[in-house]
């Protein structure tokens, strides 16, 4: 998409209510091969401009109204659906409904300064689109951005950094809490939270593109880095386990039903109904194990990888254009396209299996690493030693946890993914270009790539 790292950086630094908003109301957009880098977890900002806004407000009367309430009304999500393009036009629509949200809330005291500066900026933000003409290209359409609508809005982000500055630190520490305010000064959810949920501490983590989702401690979902398609947006609610895939994510909820969210233009994020014992994401596809044993998978089936075999498994794992599985005797099945031979898999008795671009690794039961399929940068020849589970990446490296809690990882190491640090773990998983793991203590360690967020998990405030 050309001039796409235009266009993202005047989001990310003066239109960040507008994409959030865009994307947590459900819209899809179309990540490019470059995705440019994206949110983090939130830090408190203070005023880093002179510029004065165009307006002053007032600080309303809020009587009868509690920082709770507040709260509930500025973290909840966008009515909805409201299907647009994204474009200027569609953009437009749904900051109309932001503010119409907004307007209707009465706020606190505490943080009615930060309300009005941020309907200020919405307001002088709605204005810009309205006036905005009719663009023959994207090219006109990213210069209308620079010329016209970031000048529009940066006043009032001033004010929106005063208002935070001004502010009583424990009343921010809720608001960032609640998804209200992010690194910008506003945003919905831009911290790895669900719910109003910051997640700190996780039971497992599931590393994916430019994403990384974990389970936390009390079944609640958080994820960071890139948010395309609402990716990092898991829905309320516990759950037991959690797969990221390059652009969608899907998880097993406590009552056993898969809830997927992000990309689904392959219908990669639209599981069946039934109870599963687990999922697992691949890029185009997803595949999940069912209470009765039997293997689903939705979404893309290209090379028949979303067309399992008959019989019972017990875990299954969704690679590019591939498939694997582990049978509950043991033995391993693979489907879809063969190239390398990834989908013709070894004789032997496996406890997990893993599959990636262009290789797999499985755990055998004396504990050893087996891998086949693409070597290209050593990602298929794995250490010797004892593992209780593996994990191979989106692209050419594999990371396992080895029976002390100790992990390696091997294949490309050229954004420092296959680099794990010293400690011990008690789970891990490789995604594109970065890897992450849970330590016993529950908090979140991720190395490798982090350009969208993705090897920043959140931590304590």
């Amino acid at each position: 998409m050309r001039n796409s790292w235009v266009r993202h950086a005047v989001i990310a630094l003066g239109l960040s209510v507008l994409a959030l908003a865009f994307l947590a109301c459900g819209g899809e957009t179309t990540p490019p091969d470059d995705a440019p880098a994206g949110g983090q977890s939130a830090t408190r900002t203070t005023a880093t401009t002179g510029a004065t806004p165009a307006t002053t407000t007032e600080v309303r009367d809020s009587s009868g109204t509690s920082l709770n309430e507040y709260l509930a009304i500025c973290s909840s999500p966008i009515s909805g659906p409201i299907d647009v393009e994204p474009t200027l036009e569609g953009f437009a629509t749904v900051i109309a409904e932001y503010m119409k949200r907004l307007e209707s809330a009465n706020p606190p005291e505490s943080v009615a300064a930060w309300h009005d500066a941020v309907l200020d900026y919405q307001e002088a933000l709605q204005e810009a689109l309205d006036d905005a003409p009719e663009f023959d290209d994207e090219d006109a359409e990213t210069l209308y951005l620079v010329t016209a609508v970031f000048p529009a809005v940066l006043p009032h982000q001033a004010a929106i950094d005063a208002a935070i500055a001004a502010m009583d630190p424990d009343v921010y520490a809720l608001m960032v809490e609640a998804g209200c305010i992010d690194e910008e000064g506003f945003g919905f959810g831009d911290d790895p939270s669900s719910g109003g949920r910051l997640i700190t501490e996780f039971t497992s983590i599931s590393a994916g593109g430019n994403h990384t989702c974990g389970v936390g401690t009390d079944g609640y979902v958080g994820c960071w880095g890139e948010d395309w398609n609402g990716s990092t947006m898991p829905p309320d609610g516990t759950f037991v386990s959690v797969s990221a895939g390059e652009y969608h994510t899907c998880g097993v909820r406590t009552d056993g039903t898969v809830a997927c969210w992000g990309s689904d233009s392959d219908g990669e994020a639209t599981p069946p109904e039934g109870t599963f014992s687990s999922v697992s994401a691949g890029p185009e596809h997803t595949c999940g194990v069912g209470t009765d044993g039997v293997v689903a998978c939705w979404g893309s089936d290209d090379d028949g990888k979303a067309t399992p075999p008959g019989g019972a498994f017990s875990s299954v794992s969704a690679g590019d254009d591939h498939t694997c599985g582990v049978r509950t005797d043991g033995a391993l099945a693979c489907w879809g396209d063969d190239f390398f031979d990834k989908a013709t898999p070894p004789d032997g008795r496996f406890i997990a299996i893993s599959a990636g671009f262009a290789h797999n690794c499985g755990v055998m039961t004396d504990g050893s690493i087996f891998c086949w399929g693409q070597d290209l940068s050593g990602e298929s020849s794995p250490p010797e030693g004892e593992f209780v589970s593996v994990s191979v990446g989106f692209q050419h490296h594999t990371c396992g946890l080895r029976t002390d809690g100790a992990v390696a990882c091997w294949g490309d190491d050229s954004a420092g993914q296959a680099t794990p640090p010293r400690g011990e773990f008690i789970s891990v998983d490789a995604g594109a270009y970065h890897s992450c793991g849970v330590r016993p203590d529950g908090s979140a360690v991720c190395w490798g790539d982090d350009s969208g967020g993705q090897a920043s998990p959140p931590s304590a405030p």
